[in-house]
């Protein structure tokens, strides 16, 4: 167990170093000469700090994760239940009824670990479940009724403040229609035998470096706003396909730019081992 944890440990430090490189040349490509030292300890310690709030939860689960899964694996199947349907409620269901949001950074730390325990719930309670076509319709069902949602709201077909409901209850991340989203993804992957079994975690891997470079705010808004300039075509009926192709073009781009550091960051760490 304790290779297997250091192994996780390596990993974790490598999400970390690619976090603050990312985040560091970012801001100084961004920004300079206008850099203060709040923006430099900001991108130092993007990946703890709860600005990737995503990358904090992974790093945290990454590194407890032996301990939660022994908690996970001594519960019966009621009380993983019981566990889950709990967690729910508290931050599903409450936040949505109120109408208020839990927050990102470290506030979401729960939240992220309620993700994980219903993946890890499809592993030890493994589910039987044959009828993917019917998973991927009720998947695409609740896209197109998210994408219905912010369509309604943008264009004022529904007051404000009905809009305001509906977006903490179906368009936010804790959100019930993300919460019933993530189960679909958890359902078809574990009943779908993709082949090679690569395939998934070199995605995985990739999607998480796409994160990085994407999520940043001084990136995000040069590709969304300066680049192709979305603001002023929010009203062009072809605006939803082009940003599809947008979105596809961004994350090809981002891929080859992570599997740029990953070479780099192989390379010269053969070159440490061999010295």
């Amino acid at each position: 167990m304790s290779c297997r944890y250091e192994a996780h440990a390596r990993k974790t430090g490598r999400i970390f170093a690619k976090s603050f490189v990312y985040s560091t040349v970012l801001l100084f490509v961004f920004q300079w000469p206008n850099i203060g030292l709040h923006q430099i300890y900001e991108a130092v310690f993007s990946a703890i700090d709860g600005k990737y709030w995503f990358i904090t939860i992974y790093i945290v689960i990454y590194l407890f994760h032996p301990y939660i899964n022994a908690c996970l694996n001594n519960l019966s199947e009621h009380q993983y239940k019981q566990m889950m349907m709990l967690q729910f409620i508290l931050w599903i269901v409450v936040p949505g009824i109120f109408q208020f949001d839990i927050g990102v950074g470290t506030s979401m730390i729960p939240y992220g670990l309620m993700m994980y325990s219903i993946g890890a719930y499809f592993r030890i309670h493994p589910l039987i479940f044959h009828h993917r076509k019917l998973l991927i319709g009720m998947f695409f069902t609740i896209v197109i009724l998210r994408i219905c949602l912010y369509y309604m709201s943008d264009k004022e077909i529904i007051s404000s403040k009905i809009s305001q409901t509906l977006e903490n209850q179906l368009g936010s991340v804790q959100s019930i229609t993300m919460y019933v989203l993530s189960i679909l993804f958890f359902a078809f992957f574990l009943t779908t035998n993709i082949k090679p079994a690569r395939i998934l975690p070199e995605i995985s891997k990739t999607s998480l470096g796409v994160y990085l470079l994407h999520n940043n705010e001084f990136l995000k808004n040069f590709i969304w706003i300066d680049l192709f300039n979305n603001p002023d075509r929010i009203n062009e009926p072809c605006l939803l396909p082009l940003m599809l192709a947008e979105t596809a073009v961004v994350y090809i781009s981002c891929s080859f730019v992570d599997w740029i550091f990953d070479k780099c960051f192989n390379f010269h760490k053969r070159n440490k081992h061999k010295g």
